[in-house]
């Protein structure tokens, strides 16, 4: 069995092409075997209608007459039906292409479809990743400020232990 295939318009048109090439050969073929047919047919009446002429004249003259009608029905019946034929197979091929227009709309959306839903899940992954950054810049302003505050503390702790050893110097010299 085959595998599925996907068929572009291009291909349909020449599968299309293909097929009325094909039905109109054929078509040509059979209207030369009905002339070659219809010519012997005419040729053996015209044979029989000289041997008769004298006796049958009358006779010959009604087949012939009777042939001629056949053989406009015949040819009206075939033309009837080529152009049944075309009618139908002109109709399978707009019914197959609105049938391919349909699935390639159908496809087409679903692809879209996809293509937003990979977007909306990249920019929840992007929402998420922000977030985290935004909270990581945080946690380390936080952290720079804590360090900051503690260097602020010791810097604050060595002046004033500074100022406490000078003044006890000069309470020293001085007292």
């Amino acid at each position: 069995m085959e595998t599925k295939k996907e068929m572009t318009i291009e291909d349909l048109a020449k599968l299309m092409t293909a097929s009325f090439e094909k039905s109109a050969k054929q078509t040509d073929e059979k209207i030369r075997d009905l002339a070659k047919l219809m010519t012997a047919g005419f040729e053996k009446s015209a044979k029989q209608t000289d041997e008769k002429i004298e006796s049958l004249a009358k006779q010959t003259d009604e087949k012939i007459e009777s042939l001629a009608k056949q053989t406009d029905e015949k040819i009206g019946n075939l033309a009837k039906l080529m152009t049944t034929g075309f009618e139908k197979s002109a109709k399978q091929t707009d019914e197959k292409i609105e049938s391919l227009a349909k699935q390639t709309d159908e496809k087409i959306g679903d692809l879209a479809r996809i293509i937003a839903n990979r977007f909306d899940e990249m920019d929840k992954k992007m929402d998420d990743g922000f977030k985290k950054v935004n909270a990581d810049i945080e946690e380390l302003q936080e952290t720079t400020d804590r360090i900051e505050r503690t260097l602020i503390q010791k810097v604050d702790k060595i002046e004033y232990n500074t100022l406490e050893y000078r003044v006890e110097k000069l309470e020293g010299k001085y007292a």
